[in-house]
């Protein structure tokens, strides 16, 4: 038996096999590129292309943690600097009235606010209370004001329309309810003090003529005696029994410089002490009332120690009242309450 062995392929086979050998491997490579190329753009394709599709696919994102806000620390308010309502500078409304101590500037700051916010707030009891509080004090300061006035027109004939121009000084009335009670402790006062009422005339005088009748009954109220001294030696007719006419009635007159007549002075021996209490015509009831306002502003003042102001003839007054009996014993503003804090 013959043995074929094989011996080595023609170099023309070699080639055939080795083309057809790169082009079977060409084809088959090409195809699943392809192939994956295209399922790649392919969304709907459930195959994976690679790392970067997978990171980048939506579905599987990690869910990011929300973020918690920041603690809010509440901020310290600085506490807030109590008003000074005395310093005109620091006050307003919500004070209330606070008393101006002198200033009126500060007073008519108050006066305007606390008008203002009282008007247009008028069903608001605390803005209306606070303008009522200011009025109060508005009404003490005229009435003090208003007898100071009244001191002064007696004490100083020149300022006394009354003495020229009487006939208006009738239809004055000093009070406004009866005082029968203060009255009398303040004559038995006077009484105690051994004071008595002087007063100047001349017979020539038709006013101290027609004044007789509201002297007698000055007497009947106050109980006090009154000494008629005329100025040229002529007494008037109902006070004859207690007429001076030594001649000392016009030695006592040029003293306290009187200067026209009637004129009415109350004398308190104990203190040596002179003050006019009527000058011209006037009523009983008037100068009774007055005789007790000026006795009391007297009073205040010894005991304050207030001294005189002026010539030193007019004794120191103290017109301050601190209590609303006082205040309707009498004289301008009478019968106007104030309260006691």
């Amino acid at each position: 038996m013959k043995h074929l062995t094989a011996g080595p392929l023609p170099a023309t086979t070699l080639l055939l096999m080795l083309a057809l050998l790169i082009t079977l491997s060409s084809t088959a490579i090409a195809q699943p590129s392809e192939d994956r190329g295209q399922a790649c753009l392919d969304s709907n394709n459930p195959r994976e292309c690679g790392w970067f599709w997978g990171h980048l696919n939506d579905d599987e994102e990690d869910e990011e943690e929300p973020e918690e806000p920041p603690v809010e620390v509440p901020m310290i308010k600085a506490p807030e600097e109590e008003l000074d309502c005395t310093d005109p500078d620091q006050w307003e409304p919500s004070c209330g009235f606070v008393d101006p101590e002198g200033s009126f500037e500060f007073q008519a700051k108050q006066r305007d606010m606390l008008l203002n916010q009282s008007v247009m707030n008028p069903n608001n009891p605390e803005t209306v209370e606070a303008f009522q509080r200011y009025m109060r004090w508005a009404v003490d300061q005229a009435i003090t004001m208003s007898r100071m006035w009244e001191w002064n027109q007696i004490q100083n004939q020149d300022l006394n329309p009354l003495v020229h121009s009487p006939v208006s000084s009738f239809g004055l009335r000093a009070a406004s309810r009866s005082r029968d009670g203060k009255r009398n402790a303040v004559m038995e006062e006077i009484n105690d003090q051994d004071g008595f009422l002087v007063w100047f005339t001349r017979s020539s005088c038709q006013f101290c003529h027609d004044m007789q009748p509201v002297m007698k009954q000055l007497g009947r109220r106050t109980g006090l005696t009154i000494y008629n001294a005329p100025l040229d030696g002529g007494c008037m007719p109902e006070f004859s029994n207690s007429c001076d006419t030594s001649g000392r009635s016009v030695e006592a007159a040029g003293h306290l410089a009187v200067e026209a007549v009637p004129d009415l002075w109350l004398y308190l021996p104990q203190d040596d002490l002179w003050f006019r209490v009527s000058s011209g015509v006037e009523a009983a009831q008037r100068i009774t009332s007055r005789i007790e306002v000026f006795f009391g502003a007297i009073q205040r003042a010894a005991e304050k120690g207030l001294e005189a102001v002026g010539d030193g003839r007019s004794p120191p007054v103290d017109f301050s009242v601190p209590d609303m009996l006082e205040r309707s014993s009498g004289g301008l503003g009478a019968g106007i309450p104030q309260g006691v804090e």
